[in-house]
């Protein structure tokens, strides 16, 4: 709860305490770690964060710690790791739709705009709770010259609900819609 809702200095200090307490197991002790690896991200450490998340997953493997360390490649901007550990957490769970949005982004990292459009194509067929599947398509489409099919997905990404724990802030969102929307429309004034 404190971590969803931006409290960073008290679920740092939350799962700090919980890690050091004898009860909790050596699995339990490894969610903790991926979830202070989470704080750590969202504190501005991102190389600690994914040397963390890694640690961890040399024995606690989960869809969530997939999920989270696929993210942070991406967000570094890791050519050389994102794109193999995002295929590999997609091997390990193809229904989770986190991984497969992380899949869509390593594509386009890697500049695989065919694979990732596929990708995110597969993935909106799911209709996801989330909004960044719906603006990474969107985006993608508009950069690929279809503006017009691709603002529809980026204001539908603006009727989700957007997560502290997400790379992509409302704010950028609107900026991207608004600023496309108003050339469609200049583009359809000069006609």
């Amino acid at each position: 709860f404190l971590l969803k809702n931006a409290y960073l200095r008290e679920s740092r200090a939350e799962f700090v305490k919980l890690s050091m307490s004898p009860k909790i197991k050596d699995a339990q002790k490894q969610q903790v770690k991926s979830l202070l690896a989470l704080v750590t991200w969202k504190e501005g450490q991102l190389d600690d964060a994914i040397e963390m998340l890694e640690e961890v997953m040399e024995s606690y493997v989960t869809s969530m710690v997939y999920q989270s360390l696929g993210l942070l490649y991406i967000i570094k901007k890791d050519k050389e790791k994102a794109l193999p550990f995002c295929l590999e957490a997609y091997e390990y769970n193809s229904d989770d739709n986190v991984i497969m949005d992380n899949l869509a982004e390593a594509y386009v990292l890697m500049g695989d705009k065919e694979n990732a459009l596929k990708t995110y194509e597969d993935l909106l067929e799911r209709e996801p709770s989330f909004p960044d599947a719906y603006y990474g398509y969107g985006l993608l489409l508009i950069q690929e010259g279809r503006r017009g099919e691709g603002l529809p997905y980026i204001e539908k990404a603006l009727d989700k609900k957007f997560s502290f724990l997400s790379a992509l802030p409302r704010e950028r969102v609107e900026e991207i819609y608004y600023a496309h929307k108003k050339i469609e429309m200049e583009d359809q004034a000069s006609k």
